[in-house]
């Protein structure tokens, strides 16, 4: 016995991978783990003994147990020819888990996966929205600009369309007050003039709501919707980043409860078991919380356009308006196709003061200018008389 003693330990030493010999018969300690058989006719588990000094399974050596249904790893030790037993689930030594209790862990690690996947979906579509939001100030400022610049065109448009319908009611006074053959046509271009006085106040509101509504309202809202994207991105990095440290501090602790679990402390697993739910809340957690800022930024991005929309709806009624004035001239437009069909003609009402002139008692008379004198002579008799 003591040969073989000292033969161990001499193998133990040089860490050579060679079965050891056979051990005398031990007696069967009462295992701490225990595994139910899934099948009634499953065949009778071993116990597996080696020594601690190496973990290769070439070290195993069955031994058959007196208990049908335990499997366990009896763990022996030689130190000073005294033989140190454990009983430890196999899970422990081949990396299977905490426990064959634990197997839900691995369902857990794989939700987990998968909530991690959906954060990181998450947190790209936030990001994605966010630069739109801030790569769009540049187009913003573009519109505010040429929509600037059409105003000031439109308040030019307006000073010189006054003064053009000014000389133009000047043409339709000259026509109105000639002589009989076109006072329809005068009649009809101060009726086209006045309607272009209506475009023209038309289009007097129509540049004052270009800027009114517009222009100022959308300058001013910029400056709200660069705050609250810069808001939106911070608050977004402080919850992830909490959330992130809470989630490593409670991995950390349930990294050392499986530590101590693989030591054979069989008190740990409802502490383990609680740390692993804790950890998957934390996951679930964090996956609402990307959610709501998602949510949030989406919403950001469409109000923007809502806003925009609410802004280019009064200066679009005002284009209607005007543009609905335009339709009138079209009335206009054919009566003074009809009345200036023929210009050799006269009209029935010329014809009737002609006729009219004939047999009255007013009389016209036709003064001519005296004419010249032919010659110098005559040129200065005329003077001396």
């Amino acid at each position: 016995k003591r040969r073989e003693e000292k033969r161990g330990e001499e193998l133990g030493a040089a860490g050579e991978s060679k079965a050891s010999p056979a051990l005398p018969e031990l007696p069967v300690l009462p295992p701490l783990h225990r595994e139910e058989g899934k099948k009634k006719n499953e065949s009778q588990p071993r116990d597996y003994y080696f020594s601690s000094s190496s973990f290769s399974p070439a070290f195993l050596q069955p031994v058959r147990s007196g208990s049908p249904k335990a499997t366990r790893l009896l763990i022996g030790e030689r130190r000073g020819g005294v033989v140190r037993r454990e009983d430890r689930p196999p899970s422990l030594l081949w990396g299977g888990g905490v426990s064959s209790e634990a197997g839900g862990g691995a369902k857990e690690r794989n939700m987990e996966a998968v909530i991690e996947k959906e954060c990181s979906a998450l947190g790209g579509l936030f990001q994605t929205t966010i630069s739109d939001m801030k790569g769009s100030y540049p187009i913003w400022e573009d519109f505010i600009n040429k929509a600037g610049k059409l105003q000031s065109q439109l308040r030019t448009t307006v000073v010189a369309a006054a003064a053009f319908l000014d000389a133009f009611q000047k043409v339709a006074d000259m026509a109105t007050n000639t002589r009989g053959a076109t006072r329809e046509i005068g009649s009809a271009l101060t009726r086209m003039c006045m309607r272009h006085r209506s475009i023209e106040s038309k289009l007097r509101q129509f540049s004052s709501a270009l800027i009114d509504c517009l222009i100022n309202p959308l300058q001013e809202q910029m400056e709200e919707w660069k705050k609250v994207a810069n808001q939106l991105d911070k608050d977004h990095a402080k919850e992830y980043k909490k959330a992130r440290q809470e989630i490593k501090k409670k991995s950390s602790d349930t990294l050392k409860l499986q530590k101590k679990a693989k030591k054979g402390r069989g008190d740990i697993q409802p502490q383990l078991d609680s740390a692993l739910q804790d950890v998957n809340d934390k996951y679930l957690l964090l996956e609402e919380t990307e959610k709501q800022a998602v949510r949030k930024a989406l919403i950001e991005e469409r109000g923007r356009f809502c806003s925009f929309i609410s802004m280019l709806r009064p200066v679009i009624e005002e284009e209607i308006s005007m543009l609905g004035e335009i339709t009138h001239l079209q009335t206009i437009s054919e009566d003074l196709k009809s009345l200036t069909m023929d210009p050799h003609k006269l009209p029935s009402s010329s014809e009737q003061v002609i006729l009219d002139l004939k047999g009255s008692d007013y009389g016209w008379s036709y003064q001519t200018p005296p004419s010249s004198p032919s010659t110098t002579m005559s040129r200065k008799s005329s003077v001396c008389r």
